[in-house]
């Protein structure tokens, strides 16, 4: 399965709107299978962006999410714009690919940029 940074993102915003911090959160995005919404828990436990638990068995893959990490907080804060997002993705995608690490510093800048202007820093 091919990772889709989209489907990363919307993760992300679903646990950190979650009510409870008790738990387990279940999390059900339009469009994306129960395994594939799976695997992306996973791969963000892996990364350290959320705090999973791991209930996989014979039947499949069962990974859901408890809560976002700090470094989960602050990239969803760089990824939340969906300007910032769209334009992220275009330029990360013209240096070769949506590599997380090419991903978050571009997501920075461009947030850093727009808090600039409607500062009317230099």
């Amino acid at each position: 399965m091919q990772r889709d940074m989209d489907l990363i993102r919307k993760i992300m915003l679903a646990v950190e709107e979650a009510a409870s911090t008790l738990g387990t959160i279940e999390v059900k995005i339009d469009g994306y299978t129960d395994q594939q919404v799976a695997y992306h828990v996973a791969l963000l436990r892996e990364a350290g962006l959320l705090h999973a638990v791991d209930l996989s068995s014979k039947s499949g893959l069962d990974f859901r999410p408890t809560r976002l990490t700090w470094a989960g907080h602050e990239f969803l804060d760089a990824a939340r714009n969906d300007t910032i997002w769209r334009k992220g993705k275009e330029i990360a995608g013209k240096a070769g690919g949506l590599a997380f690490e090419i991903l978050k510093p571009i997501l920075i800048q461009l947030g850093l940029e727009a808090a600039k202007g409607r500062l009317n820093l230099p």
